[in-house]
């Protein structure tokens, strides 16, 4: 079963939300807020490119996936290379950005995955993600890159993550969704903050109306 980079952030959410993405069922349901954050994700997304490209020559950067062989052996003239994609049979994710940094020793250089966030606040689930992003393009690099970047918020900060401990919490969640899709019995829905933006939560609802939970019910017609 391939993993999917929104599967698992949707994992961080809620099993339920996660099930729904790996089963490929349709959604019901978007909210204005989610519509407004992921219209002001995209945008973001290309401003913190373009401030990052505009520090290097344009031969230095690379847009798309380039051959294996040349990122393996960093034979390429790339320092920074955009939305490269990684497919296996395991998982699947298309990085924001792959940075061409110092490695573990001197002398060493290596690729490390990059996420551009537009919120000034980061939370536990973007350093998550951005170690799902490491371990996936692991498989092609032939090493777990020891540190990612996040480039968040209105200035553009840009915070250093050492992967090692995000990493084996990546692996350990990873470990639980097939036993999530293989499961007879769906998970139980859980209320959590997320609920009330979720493009899921009219099936939810749906679902408290037939188990007549009042407690689920109150938290998703708020």
């Amino acid at each position: 079963m391939r993993i999917t980079e929104r599967a698992f952030a949707a994992s961080l959410d809620c099993k339920t939300k996660c099930l729904l993405y790996l089963r490929n069922e349709p959604s019901s349901h978007h909210s204005e807020f989610v519509l407004w954050s992921a219209s002001i994700q995209a945008q973001f997304e290309i401003s913190a490119a373009n401030r990052v490209c505009a520090t290097l020559p344009a031969g230095r950067v690379f847009l798309g996936t380039p051959p294996l062989p040349d990122l393996r052996t960093r034979s390429n003239p790339y320092v920074l290379i955009l939305g490269y994609e990684v497919a296996t049979a395991e998982v699947q994710s298309q990085l924001h950005a792959l940075t061409l940094t110092t490695g573990r020793g001197a002398g060493h250089q290596e690729y490390s995955p990059v996420r551009f966030i537009h919120r000034n606040k980061l939370n536990n689930s973007d350093r998550l993600r951005l170690a799902f992003d490491a371990l996936a393009v692991s498989q092609d690099l032939g090493y777990v890159p020891a540190t990612g970047k996040l480039i968040h918020g209105n200035n553009y900060r840009a915070v250093t993550v050492k992967l090692a401990p995000w990493v084996k919490k990546v692996r350990r969640l990873m470990a639980t969704i097939p036993h999530t899709i293989l499961s007879s019995a769906p998970p139980p829905p859980t209320l959590n903050k997320h609920c009330g933006e979720c493009e899921f939560q009219n099936r939810c609802r749906q679902n408290a109306l037939q188990q007549d939970d009042l407690s689920l019910l109150a938290n998703l017609t708020e």
